[in-house]
């Protein structure tokens, strides 16, 4: 569940490490992962889900790219993306008539209008909403810090700088893992689950004895929330329009003509 936590980690570390003499070490692992079954939040009911990805362009050979849901009509927002993550970083918006959606196939396809738009560009982010069911389900994932040292002393030092890291960068860090979750959730056949993260923390520690060098394991975990979803069959669909009978202000019967899509009255 957090293991861009661990590398967002693991960069923070070699920078407050760098220059040292031999390196302090520091190992990450998974343990165990906890379901809150109480807080199970589940709808049956099919609805517009949202979903954003992340495409990586492979332009100008490859025009055609998967989407890991069929898109609603007319819910599809793209944007080219010119280096990303990086203070360069800039976006281009994509315009109707740049791409086609291909629902059977789960596809988009650019135009040469909408190619040329994306040249230069890394990534392609695309937001969509498709219809389906969610469910929410909070967990705590904990994990382990190794830290080891030439010397208890050095082992003692690292380790009050790892706890400073952390907690001081705790909620930095939550974000960023956020920041990049959020355009890659996990997906295949139908289903998709994305993760949020709520709370970092680190709850105890003790000096393995049985180690040959110098090493302290640090306990902490992770709470956070799971978005859980799952595409309808292709042959779903939303009420198109409601015939309801009803009463004029003569007390005689009328007809009244509802016509629904998507919260939207059609015309």
């Amino acid at each position: 569940m957090i293991q861009q936590l661990f590398t967002y980690l693991n960069d923070d570390w070699r920078t407050l490490t760098a220059g040292q003499s031999p390196v302090p070490g520091l190992t990450l692992t998974l343990g165990a992962l906890e379901l809150n079954q109480r807080t199970l939040d589940r709808s049956d009911r099919v609805q517009p889900q949202p979903i954003q990805q992340q495409l990586a362009l492979r332009l100008p050979g490859v025009t055609t790219y998967a989407l890991a849901q069929t898109p609603l009509d007319g819910t599809l927002d793209a944007e080219a993306i010119i280096d990303p993550e990086m203070v360069s970083e800039r976006r281009q918006a994509l315009f109707p008539g740049d791409f086609t959606i291909d629902g059977a196939a789960r596809t988009l396809h650019l135009s040469a209008a909408g190619a040329a738009r994306c040249a230069g560009a890394a990534q392609l982010a695309v937001r969509y909403r498709y219809p389906g069911v969610v469910a929410t389900q909070e967990f705590t994932q904990h994990f382990e810090a190794a830290i080891g040292a030439a010397a208890w002393r050095l082992v003692e030092q690292w380790a009050a700088l790892f706890l400073a890291l952390v907690v001081t960068d705790a909620e930095s860090l939550v974000a960023r893992c956020n920041q990049t979750m959020a355009v890659t959730p996990y997906h295949a056949g139908g289903f998709s689950a994305g993760q949020t993260l709520e709370q970092l923390t680190l709850l105890a520690g003790a000096p393995d004895v049985g180690s040959s060098t110098p090493l302290l394991r640090l306990q902490g975990q992770v709470r956070g929330r799971l978005a859980l979803r799952k595409a309808s069959p292709p042959a779903f669909g939303l009420i198109e329009e409601v015939i309801s009978p009803g009463r004029g202000a003569n007390g005689q019967a009328v007809d009244v003509a509802i016509g629904v899509a998507f919260g939207k009255k059609q015309s």
